[in-house]
């Protein structure tokens, strides 16, 4: 009841504002849960590409990143003022924002572990990558290795 008093005590233009505000933060919210979404399903394509060794497609991967992360960075730029705002003119919240920003920060975990497992896979690869190099140039620089005996790039 105590909304509805506030409510009756606001002029159409403030509570026009109100709605406004509400709008834009629920379309920021929406449009930086879809982000996260995609971004999940990003990182999911870029595990496929670190565990099958593809680094060509990985490369282009880490590339989009980067661009992924600056739009998302640009939206909680908006989002954090709007945010501010809403609590400042809805001190008792509104249901559908509060779900909308949890949705948010659920996704937004969900990208943070999966990001790590990505870290943590690459790094597994990348060490296996290295010990397979160690191992071919052990067996280059092994004379014992080659048919005739001589080392490689002695002809004589």
């Amino acid at each position: 009841m105590a909304d509805l008093a506030i409510v009756r005590d606001l002029t159409p233009s403030e509570i026009e504002e109100r709605v406004g505000l509400l709008t834009r933060l629920r379309q920021n919210l929406l449009a930086q849960r879809e982000k996260f979404r995609s971004y999940l399903s990003f990182l999911e394509e870029e595990e496929q590409s670190i565990k099958n060794g593809n680094l060509g497609m990985l490369d282009r991967k880490v590339q989009l990143e980067g661009a992924i992360m600056n739009e998302l960075q640009s939206l909680h730029k908006t989002i954090v003022p709007l945010h501010a705002l809403y609590e400042k003119t809805h001190p008792n919240g509104d249901v559908s924002i509060d779900r909308l920003q949890n949705s948010v920060r659920a996704i937004k975990e969900q990208v943070r572990e999966r990001s790590e497992g990505n870290r943590l896979l690459l790094g597994q690869k990348m060490a296996q990558i290295r010990q397979e190099i160690k191992s071919l140039r052990r067996s280059v620089g092994n004379p014992s290795n080659n048919e005739s005996g001589k080392p490689p790039g002695n002809s004589t």
